[in-house]
């Protein structure tokens, strides 16, 4: 049986990019995305680049205190020869 989330609870995201963990201190953040629900996962990242990738998940428990699950998180890329 599938167990349905709880009510009112979601998930906001965010994420940044660079091209070193030094720059990545000093990355500038996306904007928020979300909330999840409405909107749907699998999320697709586009026009992204850089080298290191940090995804910060906001989880936003419901009124009863019960929380969102992540089951996994996943990034896929290419790499490019510059």
């Amino acid at each position: 049986k599938k167990k349905k989330k709880p009510e009112d609870s979601f998930i906001d995201l965010r994420y940044r990019v660079a091209d070193s963990l030094k720059l990545m201190e000093t990355a500038v953040w996306s904007k928020k995305i979300g909330p999840f629900p409405p909107n749907k996962f699998p999320y697709k990242l586009q026009g992204v680049k850089g080298r290191f990738l940090q995804v910060e998940v906001f989880m936003q428990a419901s009124k009863n205190k019960l929380s969102p699950i992540i089951k996994s998180l996943a990034a896929k890329g290419k790499t490019i020869v510059l």
